[in-house]
């Protein structure tokens, strides 16, 4: 009587094939999840920083643009009033005392009776921490572009750098951000405010 199965030997090949063809599996596996882990982190990324650049174009370019408010006669709205308290040279500024943090303030007329200041502030308190940015939003109405702001609301935090250069009227944002497998996504903008 003859019987019918498997040897050891065809077992131990068998098991052999098998477990390669699993780690083989896990491995892909574990590859696309790092791909798809990355893509999700660099997607992230770019909506972030785009958030954060138009943001700020938007409001930089509306920077020094002036109705004749303080008077209140003789409204043309054609004119752009240079003697309303505000200093284009203070526009951003840096701390002296730790040249990560900034601030870039922002006073613009919406008509002739609103006049609105914006305030983004970026603070890290070294480089080996992430830093954040806030911005704030006040709306004095007829008053001065030296009036006190509201309070900060964030715009976006874990920033791993975010430095600005002002050069004339133009402004070069770099932004880098901590992505997936220690990977750094870095990000530039040039703006140009051309009534600065």
């Amino acid at each position: 009587m003859k019987l019918n199965g498997f040897s050891l030997v065809e077992l131990i090949i068998s098991i052999a094939i098998i477990t390669m063809v699993i780690a083989g599996a896990l491995f892909a596996f574990q590859i696309m999840q790092q791909n798809t882990s990355s893509g999700i982190a660099i997607s992230k990324a770019n909506e972030i920083s785009e958030h954060i650049f138009d943001n700020i174009e938007r409001d930089l370019k509306q920077t020094g643009i002036f109705y004749n408010i303080d008077t209140t006669s003789g409204y043309d709205e054609t004119l752009v009033n240079p003697d309303n308290n505000y200093d284009p040279d203070l526009v951003y500024v840096v701390d002296e005392t730790n040249d990560l943090n900034w601030t870039i303030n922002i006073c613009y007329d919406l008509n002739d009776q609103e006049r609105v200041i914006i305030l983004y502030e970026y603070i890290q308190e070294n480089e080996y921490e992430d830093g954040a940015l806030t911005r704030s939003k006040t709306n004095v109405g007829n008053g001065t572009c030296t009036d006190t702001t509201n309070s900060q609301e964030p715009v976006a935090s874990a920033l791993l750098a975010f430095l600005i250069t002002k050069s004339d009227s133009k402004f070069t944002l770099d932004l880098s951000f901590p992505g997936a497998q220690d990977k750094t996504y870095d990000y530039k903008k040039i703006i140009s405010v051309p009534q600065l």
